[in-house]
């Protein structure tokens, strides 16, 4: 998307939205994948609080549903430690490309 987005010359209004579309999705695709490992190991038996627990270390707000997080193993550690970071790159990742799409107008 972002060498699509260097390649025009002409950027129009459904630049942005495929850009807004392309972010949405791509927060619920996170969400989805992170919050597998938890549904595959049965660390947290309810979907919706595993996708919580995906979407919370996406976002960066370190809201938790775990009590006791040291519970869930190194591998399912390492993979929540992970998601803030992962989601901080996404945030750059969606600045660089909104400010790519203001810069050309």
């Amino acid at each position: 998307l972002l060498r699509v987005a260097s390649v025009r010359k002409n950027v129009d209004e459904s630049d942005a939205e495929e850009a807004f579309a392309v972010v949405r999705l791509s927060w619920i695709l996170f969400a989805l994948l992170g919050a597998a490992p938890y549904w595959l190991s049965d660390a947290i038996p309810r979907r919706v609080d595993a996708l919580f627990e995906a979407l919370s270390g996406f976002t960066t707000t370190g809201a938790s549903i775990l009590p006791d997080p040291s519970v869930l193993g190194r591998p399912l550690l390492f993979g929540r430690a992970m998601t803030p970071w992962v989601g901080g790159m996404e945030f750059f990742a969606i600045l660089v490309l909104f400010s790519t799409l203001a810069w050309r107008r």
